[in-house]
């Protein structure tokens, strides 16, 4: 539950293992992933794409939600002996479209102890084949996977959807493990961890500025930069011109402003779900920038408290050159 005096949001009422708990606070930062208290508190949101996101060509229909998701991490894998087979049967070997390595520079970047990033193309039993997406880790025998199996459709806000694609993610993951284990290199491969399902899209506010696609791939710079992203856009569908667009060089700025509520006060918000389109939350959402909105968010929330002001009276500028004190890049 949100508490507000007119516009201001002066507490949040919370459950934990004390019962219902009421904390106050000068400012509040929502790093909930779906605007949870943004939504109590009565900021405009939208759920999934927008008429505006259709429009842009990234979504077939009103309210389309990202499919849920897992990359769990597994250990055993012999990489040398992936690698031996991958060139010997080089259409296994499939180049990942963000991080464009060859399997030379994928086999010199694992030998030198760095990440890579590459997907294998293994037979599924239907007849189909299916890339397994593979991300080494610093123990050598160690990686990340995402491939068939470890996606499903649902609602981040619904909890019976997140019951549900737990179970399905969990068991994807497993069938997923019993293919690879006739590939060479996987055969004593053994899942050690499988996270919670993977939410990638809910609630997007409305906040003071409302972040683009073309903001991401121009590269719009802003006089209130509180970092900048790496990630290229990930979201489905795109316009074919985005889609295949090259990848030499990649980054866009992200404004303080769209952590800013239009209408409520004393609240930011971070994550996936600050104000942006469909297009420019598939650079946003990924963890790397979230990291470092919650970053400014926090630092900008010290701020009101420090100064007795709101988040929209943060002057973007200044909050700008301090982030950048802290090593941020904006």
């Amino acid at each position: 539950m949100a508490v507000k005096t007119e516009n201001q949001l002066t507490s949040v009422v919370a459950v934990n293992k004390e019962g219902f708990v009421e904390y106050s606070a000068k400012c509040f930062v929502d790093a909930t992933g779906d605007a949870d208290v943004a939504a109590l508190s009565g900021v405009t949101f939208h759920v999934g794409a927008s008429e505006a996101d259709i429009a842009e060509g990234c979504a077939a229909e009103l309210g389309q939600m990202h499919a849920f998701g897992t990359m769990f991490r597994v250990r055993g894998v012999d990489f040398h002996r992936l690698f031996t087979w991958l060139k010997a049967a080089p259409h296994r070997f499939v180049e990942h479209q963000f991080g464009v390595m060859s399997i030379e520079n994928v086999t010199e970047s694992y030998e030198h102890g760095e990440m890579c990033v590459f997907r294998v193309l293994i037979d599924l039993p239907d007849g189909r084949t299916g890339p397994v997406q593979v991300y080494n880790l610093p123990a050598k025998d160690e990686a990340i996977l995402l491939g068939p199996y470890c996606g499903c459709t649902g609602s981040g806000l619904d909890t019976r959807d997140l019951s549900r694609g737990q179970e399905t993610l969990q068991a994807g993951a497993r069938r997923l493990m019993a293919l690879l284990s006739s590939c060479p290199g996987f055969e004593s491969a053994r899942i050690t961890y499988v996270p919670d399902v993977g939410v990638r899209e809910t609630r997007h506010i409305r906040g003071m500025y409302v972040l683009t696609g073309m903001d991401v791939l121009k590269s719009a710079d802003f006089p209130d930069s509180i970092a900048c992203g790496g990630h290229p856009v990930d979201i489905h569908p795109l316009p074919p011109d985005v889609e295949h667009m090259p990848m030499h060089h990649w980054r866009f700025h992200i404004p303080y402003r769209i952590m800013v509520p239009e209408a409520v006060q004393g609240l930011l918000v971070t994550g996936r779900c600050v104000s942006a389109t469909r297009m420019a939350s598939g650079s946003l959402r990924p963890t790397a920038q979230c990291m470092a909105m919650g970053e400014a968010a926090g630092v900008a929330a010290a701020i009101c408290a420090r100064e007795g002001i709101t988040p929209s009276a943060v002057d973007g500028a200044s909050l700008s050159r301090i982030m950048i004190s802290k090593g941020a890049i904006v």
